[in-house]
């Protein structure tokens, strides 16, 4: 599909020149028109609008298959330096998005699978996830650019005032609305397609369709067309399987602390997770199974402490499930077996081999994972850095244990323990062999 470049031109500088900056508006018109042609020729041709946005921008990879974007959210944050030493922190490819989704159900996550490079990634809550969203849409060219573009001309309007985030008139964020200079260029694809909206219309109008309306000074939720992308539920043999795995122990903690919870009470609140896993187990194992999306649980936070609620979000209960089946859910939409199917029977085989590197030995472990994708998936090039993002200090020493909370947490997550290596005791969260593991599912 061919977009004429003639539209770009005029219209686009015009309108971006409305900004209050004094930047080169026609480079910054033609980068986001050069983006919107290169995504516009190689997005399979729908038969309709409605076909359009229902296909989820599917293109083909460099490995004779299919990527898409996901459910079209996905989040950049700026740092103190600028736009360029970032971070990509929400991924299309995760199944919700975080401000339409707490309080709904969870659709099918499927691997964040680049374009270019033969990898499918799947991220566990709680382990290293920022780090590995990061480093797999740092491999997607045009979503880089998308944030450039974005992030100079949000800089440009916010000035260093974060209270100018928001526009008064649209009561859309100012990322949003800059956003939309990216979502024009795209436009006349949908003019000779049935149900295709007027040649000029308005910009709002699409945009509900084509992007989130969140975004402030200082992130950038991209246009769904240009969100890193994620594998079309096909088989994707070509392929390598990727994960990284963290020890329970550290995984409980850490999803109990971004609850903000007590940490004189940890113990506590094992116990109580731990007797809703024994009365309500599919719930616990399943949150998606949760009715009315909220999950009772019978815990005193205390005062000042908690999300200062008796219940959890379905989707906040995914912080503590057991890694093996965040794994089986996300990769399962790829699988020769099962592909759609629930995934509620956990022990069924899905013909899939996955390579995992343990959180706690990382830099000894990545570059067995480097040399497999060369020695048996042909790619020897190099790839962007993995960064420990969010990483803090030890923090389990931090929170008050009792003689039963370790057996506690490692009752409900055995299957992780035994496949991925790790020992039964908080005092060594270290795997008991730090190499990369190849699990079959």
């Amino acid at each position: 599909v061919l977009v004429r470049s003639s539209v770009f031109d005029d219209s686009l500088v015009c309108d971006i020149m409305t900004f209050p900056c004094n930047i080169d508006f026609t480079s910054i018109a033609r980068r986001a028109a050069s983006l919107a042609m290169e995504l516009s020729t190689s997005i399979s041709r729908p038969e309709s609008v409605a076909d359009f946005f229902s296909l989820r921008y599917r293109r083909k990879d460099h490995f004779h298959s299919w990527v898409d974007s996901g459910i079209g959210t996905c989040q950049y944050r700026r740092s103190r330096r600028g736009w360029e030493n970032g971070e990509f922190s929400w991924s299309a490819c995760r199944g919700f998005s975080p401000f339409d989704g707490m309080q709904k159900k969870r659709q099918r996550p499927t691997p964040m699978c680049p374009r270019h490079v033969p990898i499918a990634v799947v991220a566990i809550y709680k382990a290293a996830t920022t780090s590995l969203i990061d480093w797999v849409s740092n491999m997607e060219t045009a979503s880089l650019e998308a944030v450039e573009v974005i992030g100079t001309l949000t800089d440009c309007i916010c000035s260093g005032d974060v209270s100018r985030a928001f526009d008064d008139t649209t009561n859309a964020s100012v990322a949003h609305t800059v956003a939309l200079h990216l979502v024009r260029p795209l436009l006349p694809y949908l003019d000779p397609l049935p149900g295709a909206i007027d040649r000029n219309p308005e910009l709002e109008q699409v945009s509900r369709q084509l992007m989130p309306l969140l975004g402030s000074c200082v992130d950038i939720w991209l246009p769904a067309i240009y969100c890193p992308s994620c594998c079309v539920a096909v088989q994707h043999p070509q392929r390598m399987l990727v994960s990284i795995v963290r020890n329970p122990f550290s995984r409980f903690v850490s999803g109990y602390k971004w609850l903000k919870g007590d940490p004189g009470r940890f113990a506590e609140f094992v116990e109580a997770f731990h007797q809703h896993w024994l009365t309500d187990r599919l719930s616990v194992t399943h949150p998606d199974t949760v009715a009315g999306e909220r999950f009772h649980l019978d815990f005193d936070w205390g005062t000042g402490w908690g999300p200062g609620r008796s219940w959890l979000y379905t989707a906040e209960l995914y912080h503590f499930r057991a890694g093996f089946l965040e794994l089986r859910d996300g990769f399962s939409s790829i699988a020769p077996f099962k592909r759609n199917i629930s995934t509620l029977e956990s022990n069924e085989f899905l013909g899939l081999k996955v390579h995992l590197i343990h959180l706690e030995s990382l830099g000894r472990e990545w570059p067995s994972l480097l040399q497999t994708l060369c020695t048996r998936f042909s790619f020897c090039r190099p790839l962007p850095s993995i960064l420990r993002l969010n990483a803090g200090r030890r923090q389990e020493v931090d929170f008050v244990w009792k003689p039963e909370t370790a057996t506690l947490i490692q009752e409900m997550f055995a299957q992780d323990f035994a496949l991925f290596g790790y020992r039964d005791t908080p005092e060594d969260l270290s795997p008991i062999r730090p190499n990369m593991i190849t699990l079959d599912l």
